[in-house]
């Protein structure tokens, strides 16, 4: 009986972090930037190995804390175009050198390092 429990309480935590609401603006920006062309693959999406582009918690590299982006480390990972982070209030730290970028916008952001 413990371990129906225990499994019941794995699974309720599970769906309590898959259901996390985003903030809308910033996951359709991020989307926007991942179905872009990459510096050697079909799109930057499949640069960053990311299958699921619903769910930023889920990105390597990406950090969420109450719906928010916080911090972007991407260096390095042969991505692309132009990376619009404008309004992303609670991000703190972003690394994307290393990278094809032309531009990367940060304009209405909180102070970022």
């Amino acid at each position: 009986m413990k371990k129906v429990a225990l499994l019941f309480a794995v699974a309720l935590s599970s769906l309590a972090v898959n259901a996390q609401k985003f903030d809308k603006n910033e996951l359709k920006q991020l989307q926007a930037f991942l179905a872009a062309p990459a510096e050697k693959d079909a799109t930057n999406a499949q640069a960053l190995k990311i299958t699921d582009v619903k769910n930023p918690s889920t990105w390597e590299g990406v950090t969420v804390e109450n719906g928010h982006v916080t911090a972007i480390d991407w260096k390095g990972k042969k991505i692309a175009g132009d990376l619009n982070l404008s309004g992303f209030t609670a991000l703190k730290t972003v690394d994307v050198s290393r990278n094809a970028l032309t531009t990367v916008s940060f304009a209405g952001d909180n102070a970022i390092t």
